[in-house]
């Protein structure tokens, strides 16, 4: 252990979702002393990292803004199942977040600079998460198998084209399908399909939520289950983490509480510019078909995740 460890000992974990739970691992594999504190139960159906389709793709490297988007956002909000929506008594407070995310990708260099960042974060992860699985004794919640991408046509996948030429320049691998090919591939897929994309080395978790218990079962990290109202600081160093049941002291704190982050960091200063999506998902308990694998329907409309 270091000398900046001794030091350092204790840390509070804000949050007990996947970014928490991989956080307080890690920082226990570095010696500290891990406390996670969430309002629920980790892994509950309340949490982002329960309801979601767990897509683990090196695929998903394309930013939501891309140059020329600006152009298309008046007919989006005009359209109420769109991808886009906004209320409208919300939008003074939002107009400075939707500047900032309108420049982030108004320029062809600025896409390229985050669609090599974002490589460079995901274009292991399928292996990173094997692995992780396999250290957490949950090897069988990670499958991979692939995830594929089914377009109305490939007129559809064309109009993405410029996406992909960017997917294949950071080194990734694929295979087109067409339509024969695609419904063999996934013989449940609607006929409406025709045209798909198989990334063979994307995977996906099976059981989000019991990833993420199993993750924080292997950090040995104690749980606290409190609602967090703030930080306490002296001298520009956190010294607690305040919650509803009373200070927890700490050395650091690292917040993963998504949304809540940006509240959370306003206590000591810190203007976090982070909006939420609209967000939702749908689970059938006897569903009418079976998949092979993780697809993705894809209408061509926004930029393909």
């Amino acid at each position: 252990m270091t000398a900046q460890t001794e030091k350092r000992r204790r840390v509070a974990v804000i949050g007990a979702g996947i970014v928490g739970a991989c956080t307080a691992l890690e920082m226990a594999r570095a010696g500290f002393n891990v406390t996670v504190i969430d309002a629920s139960q980790p892994g509950g159906e309340q949490a982002a990292s329960y309801g979601n389709g767990a897509f683990i793709s090196p695929a998903s490297i394309i930013p939501m803004s891309v140059p020329g988007l600006w152009r298309k956002v008046p007919a989006y909000l005009l359209d109420k199942a769109g991808p886009l929506t906004i209320n409208w008594t919300s939008l003074p407070r939002l107009a400075p977040w939707l500047v900032r995310f309108l420049r982030a990708g108004w320029t062809e260099e600025r896409l390229r600079r985050t669609v090599s960042s974002l490589d460079s974060l995901l274009h292991d992860g399928p292996d990173r998460h094997l692995a992780l699985a396999q250290t957490v004794g949950a090897p069988s919640l990670i499958q991979r198998n692939g995830i594929l991408y089914a377009y109305p046509n490939r007129a559809a996948y064309l109009s993405e084209a410029p996406f992909w030429a960017l997917r294949r320049q950071a080194g990734l691998q694929w295979r087109e399908l067409d339509a024969e090919a695609l419904h063999a591939e996934e013989p449940a897929l609607a006929p409406c399909y025709s045209f798909g994309v198989l990334v063979e080395s994307g995977a996906q978790c099976l059981d989000p939520g019991a990833y993420v218990r199993a993750i924080l079962a292997a950090s040995g990290a104690t749980m606290k289950q409190a609602r967090v109202t703030g930080l306490a600081h002296e001298a520009r160093s956190v010294i607690a983490v305040e919650t509803e049941f009373g200070p927890v002291p700490t050395d650091i704190a690292v917040l993963t509480a998504g949304m809540g982050s940006a509240k959370i960091a306003r206590t000591i200063g810190d203007n976090i510019p982070l909006e939420a999506e609209r967000g939702y998902h749908v689970e059938l308990p006897d569903p009418p078909i079976r998949l092979r694998r993780l697809s993705c329907p894809v209408m061509a409309r926004w930029p393909t995740p």
